[in-house]
């Protein structure tokens, strides 16, 4: 899981499709020169075969073991003729100085249409420099960025003029940093001064849903000077006709308006009270914005 984790993170199907000088680095970066047992881990830094440490920090009582930060050990001291492993969670990311959000960007193949209409628009110095409070991304996919495109009738970005270009993904930046924990129900303000509406479902997996169509895919990629989010479609500014009806109630009952918890599992129930289905009133809660 942690291997595809990181796979879908990067927009590849194999590992494979890295340099193996890349995989190389990063499979020393997961290996000591010398046999370490539970027993023997301790609040340290060690240094694995690529010469970068790893920050490992032991709960007391030994309830758990993390390596930098945020990833577990889950299983102890599989014994090998040559040596010993630790099974973990995720793919450890070697330390070093993070690029700017361009440059980050530019290493994940899924999103590389969306750094060339970076660079066609003329933007790559401003996502690139750094702000007193960051910035954040909505990044959309090559696919999303293909869609888009096919919706348009055009076979490229450069097909558009450029202040467009510029207008629609300064659509997908905010002006600060906002990470995963921090995304909040409610709209949240663009550089171009028009804002995105937020729903943030929390339970065993948190999910968040943009202007009421759009998922984000992947979250909290760091760079030097923010945070990228990965979404699946473009984003285009919310339509009236995609807000709820404030004055709708489910069959007539007061107490059912469409920005109640439980009406999201009600969007293709009947209303012969009203016509139609809860979905036709309730358009922004139920996702019913295409």
């Amino acid at each position: 899981d942690a291997c595809d984790e990181l796979l879908t993170k990067l927009g590849l199907g194999s590992i494979d499709q890295l340099p193996k000088k890349d995989v190389a680095d990063m499979l020393k970066y997961h290996v000591l020169g010398q046999e370490v047992f539970k027993n023997d881990l301790k609040d340290e830094s060690v240094e694995t075969l690529s010469g970068q440490d790893i920050e490992v920090y032991v709960a007391p009582l030994f309830s758990y073991v993390s390596l930098n930060e945020d990833t577990l050990v889950t299983k102890f001291d599989v014994k090998a003729d040559n040596g010993v492993i630790h099974v973990i969670d995720a793919v450890l990311a070697s330390p070093g100085p993070l690029g700017n959000i361009v440059e980050v960007a530019s290493s994940f193949p899924d999103i590389s249409k969306f750094v060339q209409a970076v660079g066609y628009a003329e933007l790559t110095e401003a996502l690139s420099s750094n702000t007193e409070d960051g910035l954040t991304v909505f990044a959309p996919t090559n696919d999303a960025c293909d869609e888009l495109l096919k919706k348009l009738g055009l076979d490229s970005i450069d097909e558009l003029p450029k202040e467009d270009v510029a207008d629609m993904l300064e659509y997908h930046v905010l002006g600060q940093e906002v990470f995963k924990d921090d995304l909040e129900d409610g709209s949240v303000e663009t550089l171009n001064g028009k804002t995105i509406d937020v729903d943030v479902q929390r339970s065993f997996r948190t999910k968040v849903i943009l202007n009421g169509i759009t998922k984000v895919t992947v979250f909290d990629v760091m760079a030097s000077n923010g945070v990228i989010h990965v979404i699946d479609s473009v984003l285009g500014a919310m339509k009236e006709e995609c807000e709820d009806d404030s004055s709708y109630r489910f069959k007539n009952r007061n107490r059912l308006s469409c920005s109640k918890y439980i009406m999201r599992f009600k969007c293709n129930k009947k209303d012969n009270k009203n016509g139609g289905r809860v979905r036709d009133h309730c358009k922004k809660t139920c996702k019913n914005c295409a």
